[in-house]
C-alpha cells in the first residue's frame, strides 16, 4: 500500500475556516491481468492511543426492527467512471459478519468519557469529500482506457481492548456488574453507525461546488464514452449524476455514516478482509445490461445471522 501520513483539509467553523487532518491515508493498487488501473483502493485511518487502564465500550444499535446501518455501506464502491459494474455481494458478506454499534466510550477509573473517539468518528467524517475530491479528479483526468473503478472505507485504530455491550445490559445490570465480563464481550472490530446533521452536508457540498462544473465536463465526456462502449447509463450507473450527488451533497449520505473501529492487534486481519473482498467484487465484475445488485440490496439487520439462501 501507498501510506501517507497526515492528511490535512479544511473545516469551517464560527472562526472561519481551520486546518483539521486525519493521521494516514492509504490506497492498494493491486495488480490484475498486468493492468495498474484494475482498480483503487482508498482508505483513511485515525489512530487513538490509549492508556493500558482504558477500554472501549461499544453500544450496540438498539433498533432491531429498522436498523440504522445498511449492509455494504461502511465499503463505498464506485464503478460509474467504468464499463462495468461491482456486484455488492462481498462487501455485503464481510459487513454481515461484523458487530454494529452507534455509539463508541471509554471506560476507565470511574469515568465514561465519549469525546474523543466521538471526534476521530468526526475527523474521518469531514475528511471524506477531500480525499474523494482528490481521487475522482485524479481518475477523471485519465484516458478512458485507464479508468479505475474505486473503493473508499474509513477505519479507527486503537490500541485499547474493544468491548461489546450485551443486549440485555439495562441499567441495574451495568450497576450491579462486578466486572466488564458481565455486560460486555470482547471484539477485534466493529462497524459503528454515526449520524450527522446539516453543518456536514454543507461542508461536502462546499468541498465539490467550486470545480464541480470542470468534474462535471469531463463526466459528461466518460458518459458518451460508456454509453458508446453498450453500458446501460441510468441513476446508479451514471457519471453525471454521480458527480451530481458529490456537488449537491446527497453522496454524504453513503459515505459519512459508517466507519470501521479495530484494535491496533485485528488492524491487519481487517486489511486482509477488506482487500480480498475488494478483490473478489473486482474479479467477479460484469459488462451484462442489467441493473448491477448492489443498488437492489435490501435494508438488513446488520448483525443479523444470513440464511442459507442469502449466502
Amino acid at each position: 500500500m501507498s501510506v501517507n501520513a497526515d492528511f490535512s483539509f479544511l473545516r469551517r467553523d464560527v472562526d472561519g475556516e481551520k486546518e483539521w487532518s486525519v493521521d494516514i491515508s492509504s490506497t492498494w493498487y493491486p495488480d490484475y491481468e498486468a493492468s495498474s488501473n484494475a482498480f483503487q483502493l482508498h482508505m483513511l485511518l485515525e489512530c487513538k492511543y490509549r492508556s493500558q487502564q482504558k477500554t472501549v465500550i461499544l453500544l450496540p444499535d438498539p433498533n432491531e426492527a429498522y436498523p440504522q446501518a445498511i449492509l455494504g455501506a461502511t465499503i463505498n464502491s464506485f464503478d460509474d467512471f467504468t464499463p462495468y459494474w461491482l456486484p455488492s455481494d462481498y462487501i455485503v458478506e464481510l459487513e454481515r459478519k461484523k458487530n454494529y454499534a452507534y455509539k463508541c466510550v471509554e471506560i476507565h477509573g470511574k469515568d465514561a468519557v465519549e469525546k474523543d473517539l466521538r471526534h476521530a468518528i468526526q475527523q474521518l467524517r469531514y475528511a471524506t469529500p477531500a480525499l474523494l475530491r482528490q481521487v475522482f479528479e485524479f481518475n477523471a483526468s485519465n484516458l478512458f482506457e485507464e479508468m479505475s473503478s474505486l473503493f473508499f472505507t474509513k477505519i479507527i485504530v486503537t490500541n485499547a481492548p474493544l468491548r461489546i455491550l450485551a443486549t440485555d445490559a439495562g441499567i441495574d445490570k451495568i450497576k450491579n456488574a462486578s466486572t466488564l465480563d458481565d455486560i460486555s464481550s470482547p471484539v477485534d472490530c466493529a462497524i459503528i453507525h454515526s449520524d450527522f446533521g446539516p453543518e456536514y452536508q454543507e461542508h461536502f457540498q462546499g468541498v465539490f461546488e467550486p470545480t464541480g462544473y470542470l468534474l462535471e465536463a469531463k463526466a459528461r465526456e466518460i458518459q458518451e464514452h460508456l454509453k458508446a462502449k453498450g453500458k446501460k447509463v441510468d441513476y446508479h450507473s451514471d457519471p453525471v449524476k454521480l458527480v451530481g450527488r458529490l456537488i449537491n451533497s446527497e453522496a454524504a449520505n453513503s459515505v459519512g455514516r459508517q466507519f470501521f473501529i479495530t484494535t491496533l492487534s485485528g488492524l491487519p486481519g481487517l486489511l486482509d478482509e477488506i482487500c480480498e473482498a475488494c478483490s473478489l467484487t473486482y474479479k467477479k465484475r460484469t459488462k451484462t445490461n442489467r441493473t448491477p445488485s448492489k443498488f437492489l440490496a435490501r435494508r438488513k439487520i446488520a448483525n443479523s445471522t444470513p440464511s442459507p439462501e442469502d449466502l
